[in-house]
């Protein structure tokens, strides 16, 4: 087609759109209404494409005109019926309309619908392959968890709760005794148990099919991954400070089912920082040494900076990072009093890094400081009970009266500590 064929084409998909818009005004958005209008508004970007490509072949190019910025032939009356004329105020309305669109200001006046699309840069325009594009995708740098792949994970898929006995107290010592007596009859041992009852949790969005088709990079995937990652997080946050309150007990939460207090080393300092590296020690020997094999150090970030600047006694470092392939640290992991050590955005975080209650930006947590700050523990001793593990769906009918596909994700969990002499915490003094 001649460039004049492609914007006669584009102006008559203009006017047709206007029409239905003015009828759906009177009338109502029926459903065949708002397939027409999302009809006619893909087959005018498209005729705004070509228009604009046959004008860059020919060596011409629009430039975007606004409203503040009328330009009109001198002397021409604004309602003139020239043919040429009329033609190129249209074009002018069109490409204005065009750009106050990808500003986000909607002209016509259809209603305006949540959910990522191939129209608006910032809603997901980006993504879509319009002129040469690395089809890479630049993002924000994920936020570790490992709370999960430390903990101990049960199944139960066709129940409603999973309950651990637990022993509450032992049998005392045997007695020693004479040849022919049999010692007291032990009446010490008592037994509870721990239930855990898996809660939901979801997360969505929507993604019109356009940009499905005609993104640069595949949309599904990025979607899918990120609405893992969005889950992933709530439920880090939970397994590390949650109330135990329709979702998980944490395990800095002070709580009566959880860590009993009877865990804590205090340190002696009022400084709102790991001061002094004797406390570690003396956290660390808080717990018994039967589970110091499989047990590990937690720090917010803030912390962990702080560990990492201290020297022992003899002016060495106590934090040690993997593979100096030394008799010092050999393995493949960061090391503090020879046990691995984990940083956590979500672990608690002192006020002198902040205010005296937690804020969602450090650990993800509102609740009031209690002082614990650093983890020590058998983390294999915090349970978590899944009635249903990840489930992603992609669902391409639900919205297609608005030419969009649900991205569907859900995890139903729970988690607790379950043994409380597993688990060793410092708190700063002053909380």
């Amino acid at each position: 087609m001649s460039v004049r064929e492609l914007i006669d084409r584009r102006n008559a998909l203009v006017v047709r759109e206007r029409e239905l818009a003015a009828e759906a005004d009177k009338n109502g958005y029926s459903v065949e209404t708002r397939k027409n209008l999302d009809a006619i508004d893909k087959d005018l970007t498209e005729a705004q494409g070509d228009v604009e490509r046959a004008l860059r072949a020919e060596g011409r190019d629009f430039q975007p005109e606004r409203k503040d910025q009328p330009r009109n032939d001198p002397g021409t009356p604004v309602d003139s019926q020239d043919p040429k004329v009329h033609a190129e105020k249209v074009n002018r309305e069109v490409r204005a309309m065009i750009m106050s669109r990808t500003a986000g200001a909607y002209v016509f006046p259809y209603e305006r619908r949540d959910g990522l699309e191939a129209n608006l840069d910032n809603k997901g325009g980006y993504l879509v392959d319009q002129t040469r594009y690395d089809a890479s995708l630049i993002e924000a740098v994920k936020d570790q968890v490992f709370m999960e792949g430390l903990a101990s994970v049960y199944s139960i898929p066709q129940n409603e709760s999973i309950e651990f006995p637990r022993v509450v107290s032992g049998f005392t010592n045997a007695v020693w005794d004479s040849e022919l007596r049999s010692g007291n009859t032990d009446t010490g041992a008592t037994y509870g148990s721990v239930t855990l009852t898996p809660h939901p949790q979801t997360a969505k969005a929507l993604v019109s099919k356009k940009l499905l088709r005609s993104g640069a990079i595949d949309v599904a995937g990025h979607v899918i991954g990120e609405l893992a990652y969005a889950l992933s997080i709530p439920r880090e946050i939970a397994y590390l400070n949650g109330s135990g309150s329709n979702q998980p007990l944490g395990l800095f939460t002070v709580h009566a089912n959880g860590v009993s207090t009877g865990q804590d080393f205090t340190s002696a300092s009022s400084s709102k920082v790991i001061a002094d590296f004797t406390d570690l020690i003396n956290t660390q020997y808080k717990l018994k040494g039967a589970h110091w094999r499989n047990s590990a150090w937690t720090f917010n970030r803030f912390h962990h900076q702080d560990i990492r600047k201290m020297l022992d006694g003899n002016g060495n470092p106590v934090w040690m990072p993997a593979g100096l392939g030394s008799v010092l640290n050999a393995v493949a992991y960061d090391t503090l009093l020879t046990r691995p050590v984990y940083m956590s955005e979500y672990a608690p975080v002192s006020t002198a890094y902040g205010s005296s209650v937690q804020t969602e930006a450090i650990t993800g947590s509102t609740g009031a400081i209690t002082g614990r700050v650093a983890c020590f523990g058998d983390y294999s001793r915090y349970y978590i009970a899944n009635a249903q593990s990840l489930e992603l769906q992609h669902l391409t009918e639900l919205k297609a009266e608005t030419n969009q596909d649900l991205f569907l994700a859900r995890v139903e969990t729970d988690g607790a500590p379950v043994l409380s002499e597993a688990f060793a915490f410092l708190r700063l003094k002053g909380y």
